[in-house]
């Protein structure tokens, strides 16, 4: 079974398609690519001269916890920032290259009811 079949996968997904409701109330257009085959969560557009324009490329994350302990700030600030795949940084990175658009690290910390934003590209 894979991670996001299970009941925790399946909160954690649901916590993502919130962070994606967040993102269209401060007026993003949310693509939803994420799937199996692909490795970027969102594409990020926005209305600029009455056309529909990409202005990022973002994989999101939500998380309860890191391993066993508490996933806040606190914890993120002490441990140097949110880990990420080496393959997704490299898929963002291409991505925002053949958009010229930036690559952006989504983080929902839910024990917090925050969210964070790297810009990486």
């Amino acid at each position: 079974m894979l991670d996001c079949e299970t009941p925790l996968g399946q909160l954690y997904i649901q916590e993502q398609y919130r962070v994606q409701s967040v993102l269209e109330k401060r007026g993003y257009t949310v693509i939803n690519t994420a799937g199996k085959e692909n490795n970027s969560d969102i594409i990020l557009a926005k209305t600029i001269e009455d056309k529909l324009t990409i202005v990022g490329v973002a994989e999101i994350k939500s998380r309860k916890y890191a391993g066993d302990i508490p996933l806040t700030m606190e914890y993120l600030s002490s441990n140097g920032g949110y880990l990420i795949t080496e393959h997704k940084l490299e898929f963002g990175k291409t991505a925002s290259s053949i958009y010229s658009v930036p690559f952006f690290v989504i983080v929902s910390l839910m024990l917090e009811n925050k969210i964070l934003v790297w810009q990486i590209t």
